[in-house]
């Protein structure tokens, strides 16, 4: 499914290190976790100039949803995986990471950047997140006690840099 969508959206001669992208960054995320991404990590990233595409909001109505998925990760330099137990559980979740990876592999560097929530098990994440959070570096948000001001602005700056890379 993934190859005959880019293979439709594929642009002409287009090559990936002259592009520009519609987007900075898609945001992989559960919908339980949409207040903390709508509330919090958009309005951070938005406050320090990114263009975010959130699913939520910027998904083709009429659209198949693995077509939006892979829109999505084409036209977005990065992608960010805010990951909880909830992104754990989601199938839709899963195939956008999946889509990602295939996306690295094609650009021939790194699209994903994890960003751990929830703090979880190996169990917890399965087999395919926990590969994924193993073999790439991630950025912990911090336990609800340490998340002061200043260390939500440290996260987000770092964060707004990975990004940018």
């Amino acid at each position: 499914m993934y190859y005959a969508t880019y293979l439709y959206l594929k642009p002409g001669d287009e090559t990936t290190a002259i592009r520009n992208f519609e987007y900075d960054v898609f945001i992989c995320y559960a919908e339980e976790d949409i207040d903390f991404v709508l509330d919090v990590l958009n309005d951070a990233l938005e406050s320090r100039g990114f263009k975010v595409f959130i699913h939520s909001r910027d998904f083709t109505a009429g659209e198949f949803i693995g077509s939006n998925i892979v829109r999505a990760v084409r036209t977005c330099r990065r992608t960010v995986v805010v990951l909880t137990r909830a992104l754990a559980e989601s199938s839709w979740c899963g195939y956008e990471i999946q889509m990602a990876n295939m996306e690295s592999a094609h650009r021939g560097y790194p699209v994903l950047i994890f960003l751990l929530k929830d703090d979880m098990t190996d169990s917890e994440m399965g087999v395919e997140l926990l590969y994924n959070v193993r073999n790439n570096t991630y950025v912990p948000f911090p336990p609800e006690p340490d998340a002061s001001e200043e260390c939500l602005r440290t996260l987000w700056d770092k964060l707004a840099t990975d990004i940018r890379r």
